[in-house]
């Protein structure tokens, strides 16, 4: 299953970054700890998500019923100013949401410089007991 999604989510992020991959030039070019960092947070975002890909279709379906119910309870005008409030509350969420991935960005630069030390570091003690 691991596999599956490993080779999943990096079909999806090779192909989705083929033209950026193909353009670079060798100097630009990201080292194999930078491709492993990305290829595996792009994995581990897909698997995170493929759980909830039901609720794309099933939430709006689910709103339209209970909104039916609640009108048919309470009215039509409560029922609104309810769905007004879930509106508003998922509209600030957005915010929230991009400081996030702000921060995700940011972490994924540290564990980049971080993977290039260890591969640096790793690299130096061949070296040193090579010889």
């Amino acid at each position: 299953m691991v596999n599956i999604i490993f080779s999943g989510g990096s079909f999806f992020y090779s192909f989705g970054n083929s033209q950026k991959l193909l353009s670079l030039s060798k100097v630009n070019a990201p080292n194999a700890a930078a491709m492993v960092s990305l290829v595996s947070n792009d994995c581990q975002r897909v698997e995170d998500a493929a759980p909830y890909l039901a609720y794309v279709i099933l939430a709006p379906i689910d709103t339209i019923v209970s909104l039916i119910f609640v009108a048919w309870h309470i009215g039509i005008f409560p029922c609104m100013a309810g769905l007004a409030v879930l509106m508003i509350f998922i509209l600030a969420a957005a915010p929230i949401g991009n400081l996030f991935q702000k921060l995700r960005i940011a972490v994924m630069k540290e564990r980049d410089d971080r993977m290039r030390q260890v591969a640096d570091l790793i690299k130096g003690i061949d070296i040193v007991r090579s010889k």
